[in-house]
């Protein structure tokens, strides 16, 4: 399991409440609070199951979440800590080298920071004659007469530079 700088999951939001809970909750109960079927409630108590947690579930009481279990996990994190801060925390199961994730965590952060300095305009037309890098925008009405004026001076120029070579010749 991997979790860490996203939103709770549902299976989050089923833990947060059972663990909220002094005793047994209905499954009836879990499913109204989070607009959830029993059946999408029932679902998220057997991934937690899977992942360790001790759940008991009794007919016509509900589920009810032991408080004996050992594992430290982003569920546990996330109690303590709230959604908040846990955007910044991470947790596996098993990895190769914390330092080699921290790392790839760390450019994939300066990435976002620097992408989020430079502005984002969206546009539908554009008016002006020329682009930000100075070039004429030939997709524009004024862009494309400006670019047609450019090339009919250009061809002018020219013509007029092979005349003087031509006479000096």
């Amino acid at each position: 399991m991997s979790s860490g700088g996203g939103s709770m999951t549902t299976t989050d939001m089923v833990y947060r409440i059972l663990r909220g809970a002094s005793g047994y909750l209905s499954g009836e109960k879990v499913s109204q609070e989070l607009g959830l079927s029993r059946s999408g409630v029932n679902n998220c108590v057997q991934r937690l199951r899977q992942e360790g947690f001790h759940i008991l579930s009794a007919t016509n009481r509900g589920y009810r979440l032991l408080e004996d279990t050992d594992l430290l996990n982003s569920r546990e994190l996330l109690w303590y800590l709230g959604e908040p801060r846990m955007q910044s925390v991470y947790c596996y199961d098993s990895i190769d080298s914390t330092n080699e994730v921290g790392e790839a965590i760390k450019k994939a952060r300066e990435a976002q920071k620097k992408a989020a300095k430079k502005p984002v305009v969206k546009k539908s037309t554009t008016t002006a004659k020329r682009r930000a890098d100075g070039r004429l925008d030939q997709r524009t009405k004024e862009g494309k007469e400006a670019a047609a004026r450019m090339a009919k001076a250009r061809k002018a120029q020219k013509s007029l530079k092979n005349r003087i070579k031509k006479l000096f010749k």
